[in-house]
């Protein structure tokens, strides 16, 4: 999928609300909303779709980011653009202050129409002033006004041409093509299994237990960072900013743990798994690990805890590759989109690679701590 999300809520409205009245997608001045919404009145249209596709709409041309924070992250993290953009209380229009001109290649559209059907604005074109696909410079409208703007989307969908004019005479200098594949050599991670803070505490305990055959391994991390370690993940309050940085330290040595069948014997021995429901609608879900033996009164109290906000069933399957497709909507969805998910580890709490671009020798090599932390 390629298309805005302007031109998705755009279209699906002129489809299916009856009267046509777009007015968090186009600008009273006759532009796109950079941060377009679907307001309460039209709601009802996008409900009739899977969660999985209002994401795929939300977040297209962006895959699923990358959980830099590792395991500790939460597991609808990368699905609260479903809040704002469809289930939203009318409260967003903070975010209405950015806009940009309505563009588009007539060349794509019609090749659109030719296709599916119908004519579409792709997401490129949100953002960019150049259709590299064709080496021509975009259209944009020109009609300053919201109900001028309106006819004119049509009319472009429809394969029309209203009054335009060219955006630029030259293809950008230094642009970067949105056609192009990305070779960059960071490595992402998907951590298809993420735990609450409280798994802190418990792999600190390891940590101790463990303390002197693993100093070698905690290069990356100071002498002093690496002693004062398991105390901070211990005794400070786990929803501190210095127990967040704790935790990211920890999240960087499980990773560098990844074939430690210690530390899996005692994960293993220790907690728990559950299938949380993530999205508005409870269509997604994703699989976190707890600590068998926890107290979470105190985190009820606060509203800190990324698993008690879930509805969850448990687990008492293997979590195996096949259990994480389907299961984690993260994992499925990178899992089509790559074709393949680079293991880490050997273990199905470790994180996976979504590129492919660094070899096993990259890894030892300390990239993927750099990464991480």
């Amino acid at each position: 999928m390629d298309e805005s999300l302007q031109s998705f809520l755009f279209r699906q409205q002129m489809l299916f609300a009856g009267k046509l009245d777009p007015k968090k997608v186009i600008t009273r001045n006759g532009m796109w909303y950079l941060s377009p919404y679907a307001h309460q009145e039209v709601q009802h249209i996008f409900h009739r779709l899977d969660d999985s596709i209002l994401l795929e709409a939300a977040e297209v041309g962006e895959p699923i980011r990358a959980c830099q924070d590792g395991i500790f992250t939460s597991s609808d993290d990368y699905c609260m653009s479903l809040w704002s953009i469809f289930f939203n209380n009318g409260k967003q229009d903070s975010r209405m202050i950015n806009k940009t001109k309505i563009r588009f290649c007539q060349a794509c559209v019609n090749e659109a129409i030719f296709e599916y059907g119908h004519g579409y604005f792709k997401h490129q074109w949100v953002r960019n002033t150049w259709c590299y696909l064709h080496e021509l410079p975009l259209r944009h409208l020109t009609r300053a006004s919201y109900k001028h703007a309106i006819e004119d989307v049509k009319e472009v969908l429809a394969g029309g041409i209203p009054i335009n004019e060219v955006c630029t005479q030259t293809r950008p200098s230094g642009a970067v093509e949105s056609l192009s594949v990305n070779n960059s050599k960071e490595l992402e991670l998907l951590f298809a299994v993420h735990a609450p803070y409280c798994l802190g505490r418990l792999l600190a305990n390891w940590l101790t237990l463990n303390f002197s055959k693993l100093s070698e391994v905690a290069e990356f991390l100071t002498k002093v960072e690496w002693a004062f370690l398991p105390w901070n993940l211990l005794n400070l309050p786990i929803d501190s900013n210095d127990y967040s940085q704790a935790l990211r330290k920890l999240n960087a040595l499980i990773v560098s743990f990844r074939r430690n069948s210690s530390l899996n014997e005692y994960i293993s021995e220790h907690v728990e798994y559950v299938k949380v429901f993530v999205s508005p609608r409870g269509q997604l879900s994703e699989v976190m690990m707890l600590p068998k033996l926890r107290d979470c009164q105190s985190c009820a109290k606060n509203k800190s805890c990324s698993f008690l906000k879930f509805e969850y069933n448990e687990i008492k399957e293997e979590i195996d590759l096949q259990f994480l497709f389907h299961h984690s909507s993260s994992f499925k969805r990178y899992a089509i989109d790559q074709g393949q998910i680079s293991l880490t580890g050997d273990y199905m709490w470790m994180p996976f690679r979504i590129n492919s671009f660094l070899s096993e020798e990259d890894l030892e090599s300390g990239e993927l701590m750099e990464f991480v932390l």
